[in-house]
C-alpha cells in the first residue's frame, strides 16, 4: 500500500453508468488535514453548527490511537449499489494486508448500518462521539488476526467457509426458534453447553438430538424471548467462534437482558458436533484455542 490509499472501483451498472465504489486509507502516522476542513465549514455553516463540529473533531483527535495503524476515514458505495456486497469488497482489500503486516486498522463508523458492517469484517467499538445536535459516531478498531484464522461476514462478495455457513444457519434458526432446523443441521452425537444451563436449573451439558430438545423445552418455560445477534465469525479450519450480543426477557421475573455473548462451535462434515455459548467472548476465545 502506498503513502495514502485511495481505492476507486467501478461495479456492474446500476442504470445508466458504472456503479462507484471508493476508500481512502491513510497509512500509520497520517492523519486528515482537518483544519483545511474546518476552513470549508466556516464558509457555509452557523456558529452553533461549528461549534458541535470542533467539539466533536475534538473527540475524535483524542480517541484516535496513538499507535500505528491504518485509518479510514472514508469510505462509499453509489447508493443504488449498496447491499450487494461491495463495500466487503473495498474493506477485505486493504484488512488482507493489515493482517499480512500485523497493523491494527482504525474507522469512526457514522451509522448503525455501517457499524455493523465494519463489526462483520473484525472491528470493535472502542468509544462513541457525540457533541450538541450532532449524531453519534462509533470509533472501531480491528487488531489483525493472527495467522491460522480469519474473521468472516457470513455473505456478500465471496463465499465464506462452509463451517461458517453452517454455524450461520444454525443462529439463524436459534433465533427464530425453529429447533428442526436446528437439528437438521446437527449431528445425531451433538454436544451442547449452554451458558445459562446450571444457573437456571438446567444440565451443564446435552447430549444428542434428545439432550437438545430436553434443553430447548427448558429455556421456553425460563424465557419469553432470547436474541442473539452475531457481530463477527472467527474461524480457524476447526472450531468457529461468533462474537455479539445475546439480548432476552425472562418469564416471571420479568428480567430484562442485554449483554455480550458468543458462541463456539465445531462441525464436521457439514454438521454441529459441538456448541457451546458464553456470557463472556473472550472465554469462548480461549475455548477455542484462539486466545493469546
Amino acid at each position: 500500500m502506498g503513502s495514502v490509499g485511495e481505492r476507486l472501483m467501478t461495479a456492474p451498472r446500476t442504470g445508466s453508468r458504472p456503479a462507484r465504489l471508493w476508500a481512502l486509507w491513510m497509512r500509520p502516522g497520517m492523519g486528515p488535514d482537518e483544519e483545511a476542513v474546518m476552513d470549508v465549514m466556516r464558509g457555509s455553516l452557523d456558529e452553533e453548527t461549528l461549534e458541535d463540529i470542533n467539539a466533536v473533531f475534538a473527540q475524535m483527535d483524542a480517541l484516535h490511537p496513538t499507535a500505528d495503524v491504518w485509518y479510514l476515514p472514508l469510505m462509499g458505495v453509489d447508493l443504488p449499489a449498496q447491499g450487494r456486497g461491495l463495500g466487503s469488497a473495498l474493506l477485505r482489500h486493504v484488512l488482507t494486508s493489515c493482517d499480512r503486516d500485523g497493523l491494527p486498522a482504525y474507522l469512526e463508523a457514522t451509522n448503525p448500518r455501517n457499524r455493523d458492517l465494519y463489526a462483520r469484517h473484525g472491528f470493535n467499538v472502542v468509544g462513541v462521539i457525540q457533541a450538541g445536535s450532532s449524531p453519534p459516531m462509533w470509533t472501531m478498531l480491528r487488531e489483525p488476526a493472527r495467522a491460522g484464522f480469519e474473521h468472516y461476514r457470513a455473505g456478500g462478495i465471496g463465499v465464506p467457509r462452509a463451517n461458517v455457513e453452517v454455524v450461520t444457519r444454525s443462529i439463524e434458526a436459534f433465533n427464530s426458534g425453529d429447533v428442526e432446523q436446528m437439528l437438521a443441521l446437527a449431528d445425531p452425537e451433538l454436544e451442547w453447553r449452554p451458558a445459562f444451563g446450571a444457573a437456571t436449573g438446567g444440565a451443564t451439558a446435552y447430549h444428542g438430538h434428545a439432550g437438545f430438545r430436553e434443553y430447548w423445552r427448558g429455556t421456553q418455560e425460563i424465557w419469553d424471548r432470547f436474541h442473539f445477534s452475531p457481530e463477527r465469525f472467527i474461524d480457524d479450519g476447526e472450531s468457529v467462534v461468533v462474537i455479539g450480543r445475546g439480548s432476552g426477557h425472562a418469564k416471571g421475573s420479568g428480567v430484562e437482558i442485554d449483554q455480550p455473548f458468543a458462541m463456539l462451535w465445531k462441525v464436521r462434515a457439514g454438521k454441529n458436533v459441538f456448541g457451546q455459548t458464553f456470557t463472556d467472548p473472550a472465554e469462548a476465545l480461549r475455548a477455542a484455542g484462539l486466545a493469546d
